[in-house]
């Protein structure tokens, strides 16, 4: 092939090339799959004209060499879940996508070493049914969205997990990846039944690069797991207190000391409320936010709750489970506007949750169906994410930031927080109806001002999304990388500001 040096417009060769690789069910050029490919939960305009489906490394690294020489800039994507930040979409001017769904294999388990193996479209559902055909000794981590999102994506983008896997892509290790001219490379090792695939040896540590970047398409992963069948105990309360800084603070040594074995979850009560139903269209004004005063219709036991939260403590031998327990519902009970709800004990993990995406239908005239897919049914969501330092007033700063700006663009504040001994993980969600007039712009708007707001005050994010894409500047060593890695710049280009 003679080199052609610039991205060609007519993909009618490439295509040809493509299905001679893939066969023509694995291209796809047109249908409900890609016309599905280019919407997202925020109205984001896409172009996909391709879709290519590889089923394995050596697919995707002759599809990759195929578009490296045409110059033609590719998205990739595991399962495409990834709401709130883009779903499948990247750019307008990108063309093709490349999904990584058919290469769903779980390809080693060592029990013995609590560690799996595994693919880009092995979802967290497929992992716990597997885990739980080997006898269940290893839990699968429980996401913070649908069971059904990839593994190795929600990883590899530092989602959080629940319980023990709050940190999620601490239990990531990156093994394999594919580069833009399609060499397949290892950066783990290469046997797969070697302890040290848990642990980082002599010299730097590669793995880490591709997080949230586009220097490679990650192929494989190592995921550690944590052992299964513990047992939970867990703490409810609501606190009345506008501020909730005085409360998360309480914690602190506690999250130092127990590490992921202690967590702990907050929502405010517009959070709460979406998981208990959709926005009262009958006896409120859709164009404006829902008056705090309206919230008590979702949990009347609790009118004057402002914010909810559980602490949820595993069963460890390292120390008293009971003590710990009885010294912190103790401490709970006597902080001012805190009230206790109750206390359970369960096995853990107890299985998916069927709310995590409840809020993305908020705004919705119609509850959250049994398969919920927010592109499909025209929900608007938008996640910002910053983390902060664990200090109350710093935290009480950020949530008050938040909400007179939510406020102000007349969306709910919807807001998590996971604490840990240093930081806080925010969640903040600007939920609403993508079939309302004008409000994908509000919202993208709202989102932006409350970005840049959150920035002066010195906070910074942990995750990303298509929406901030063209407002990122990645570190210059980063992007000399990127230079070395992908000259021809077909990787997502621009993805966490890397170019």
């Amino acid at each position: 092939m003679e080199e052609i040096r610039t991205e060609i417009d007519d993909l009618s060769e490439p295509i040809e090339q493509w299905k001679k690789i893939l066969g023509k069910d694995h291209l796809l050029t047109e249908g409900e799959e890609l016309d599905l490919s280019n919407s997202s939960a925020y109205g984001f305009t896409q172009d996909y004209r391709i879709i290519l489906k590889p089923k394995d490394p050596f697919e995707l690294s002759e599809c990759l060499k195929i578009a490296n020489y045409f110059r033609i800039k590719v998205h990739s994507i595991s399962k495409g879940k990834n709401w709130g930040y883009g779903s499948k979409s990247f750019s307008p001017d990108m063309k093709v996508l490349i999904s990584l769904e058919r290469m769903d294999r779980i390809l080693h388990y060592d029990e013995t070493l609590a560690y799996v193996i595994l693919e880009p479209g092995v979802t967290f559902r497929k992992l716990a049914a597997f885990l739980s055909e080997n006898g269940g000794k290893l839990q699968a981590p429980i996401p913070g969205t649908s069971p059904d999102a990839s593994v190795l994506g929600n990883a590899t983008e530092r989602g959080i997990g629940k319980g023990v896997y709050t940190q999620f892509a601490n239990h990531c290790k990156i093994q394999e990846i594919v580069t833009s001219s399609g060499e397949i490379l290892s950066v783990g090792f290469k046997s797969q039944s070697s302890y040290l695939i848990c642990e980082d040896t002599t010299g730097p540590s590669i793995s880490h690069l591709f997080f949230q970047s586009n220097l490679g398409v990650v192929t494989k992963i190592a995921l550690l797991l944590e052992p299964g069948k513990e047992i939970e105990k867990r703490i409810f309360f609501f606190s009345q207190e506008e501020k909730i800084g005085f409360c998360s603070e309480v914690f602190r040594e506690y999250l130092q000391r127990g590490r992921n074995r202690i967590t702990l979850e907050i929502l405010n009560d517009y959070r709460f409320a979406t998981q208990k139903g959709n926005f009262p269209f009958d006896s409120s004004y859709p164009s404006e936010f829902l008056p705090r005063k309206e919230l008590s219709k979702f949990f009347p036991e609790f009118p004057s709750a402002r914010w909810f939260g559980s602490v949820n403590i595993l069963e460890n031998p390292a120390f008293d489970q009971n003590g710990l327990f009885d010294k912190i519902q103790n401490e709970l009970s006597v902080l001012p506007g805190i009230e206790l709800i109750g206390n359970e004990s369960r096995e853990y993990p107890s299985g998916f949750s069927d709310h995590q995406l409840n809020p993305a239908y908020w705004r919705k005239k119609f509850p959250p169906p049994k398969d919920p897919d927010p592109d499909r049914d025209g929900c608007g969501i938008l996640w910002l994410s910053p983390i902060i330092p664990h200090i109350g007033s710093i935290l009480d700063q950020a949530v008050q930031t938040t909400e007179e700006i939510l406020f102000s663009f007349k969306f709910e504040p919807l807001i998590s927080m996971r604490p840990g001994f240093r930081t806080v993980k925010i969640l903040i969600g600007i939920v609403y109806d993508r079939e309302v007039k004008d409000s994908n712009r509000r919202a993208l708007e709202c989102y932006k001002k409350l970005k840049y707001s959150l920035s002066s005050l010195g906070f910074h994010f942990y995750r990303s999304g298509v929406q901030d894409r063209e407002e990122q500047t990645a570190d210059p060593f980063v992007s000399m990388l990127k230079k070395t890695m992908d000259p021809n710049g077909i990787l997502s280009p621009q993805k966490s500001g890397i170019i």
